[in-house]
């Protein structure tokens, strides 16, 4: 695909998506299913080429794909396993795992050094930080009492639709973020990770978002450790949040100490 021209990200609904082998992977028919991939702007000779590489084991067919952030419907070529998936693995989230995802931070994840430290180097040079991520129609709050952080950490929760939250985007492969991003966050057991529309840099898009899980929420809120809330204002101070919005985050944990 080199000197391919992106176009974007795209799902296809009612394909599902398996690994065959641990080598490479097969996205099949399926009903209730959605695959992600991503859509590229190719020549006919790389088309013959692709061909190749794809062998009798698929077929190359056209199929309509939705843009993850638009909602835009697009027709696009697309190779379908033709053999059977019996015995191969489900691919998670149908997310192959070196495609690139972003990831919405709006706590801890933040600070950059918070959120450096745990990854080797090798793994922080497939990080790039995509800039200011939006997410509207919801607000921080501290509605869960963490034992490692000692106090309240924070949780998204719907609000008005004019009510929203800044983020920092990263993007990094699938692979990553579920080896590390998930695991800090406890996804399925403490928090819940959904693929969100939001904006980034003013761009409308779509990021994974973590969300404290509903029977684990405390709505009265939670009051932070002093180092946890002050390591979040850090983070937004380090991003250039607006100030407004730095304000009134810092009114809201007073609210909750007192």
């Amino acid at each position: 695909m080199d000197g391919a021209e992106y176009i974007g990200d795209y799902f296809l609904d009612g394909y599902g998506l398996y690994n065959v082998e641990g080598r490479y992977p097969a996205m099949v028919p399926e009903k209730g299913q959605r695959t992600y991939g991503e859509v590229y702007a190719v020549g006919n000779e790389d088309i013959r080429r692709l061909d190749i590489i794809e062998g009798d084991d698929y077929h190359r067919q056209i199929v309509t794909v939705t843009n993850i952030a638009t909602g835009k419907k697009l027709k696009c070529r697309a190779y379908i396993y033709l053999r059977p998936v019996d015995g191969y693995e489900k691919v998670p989230d149908n997310i192959w795992e070196d495609k690139r995802v972003k990831v919405l931070g709006y706590g801890s994840l933040m600070n950059s050094a918070d959120f450096l430290k745990m990854y080797i180097p090798d793994e922080q040079k497939l990080i790039r930080k995509a800039g200011n991520g939006v997410l509207m129609g919801y607000k921080l709050a501290y509605t869960y009492d963490s034992i490692h952080r000692n106090g309240g950490v924070l949780d998204v929760i719907k609000s008005a639709l004019d009510d929203y939250v800044i983020g920092i985007v990263y993007e990094m492969p699938y692979w990553l973020m579920v080896k590390k991003i998930d695991e800090r966050e406890a996804n399925g057991t403490l928090y819940q990770r959904e693929l969100l529309q939001v904006t980034i840099n003013g761009m409308p898009d779509a990021a994974f978002c973590y969300f404290v899980l509903e029977h684990k929420r405390d709505y009265n809120g939670v009051v932070p450790h002093e180092n946890y809330s002050q390591l979040v204002l850090a983070g937004m101070q380090e991003n250039n949040f607006p100030q407004e919005y730095i304000d009134k985050y810092v009114e809201y944990v007073k609210k909750l100490k007192r």
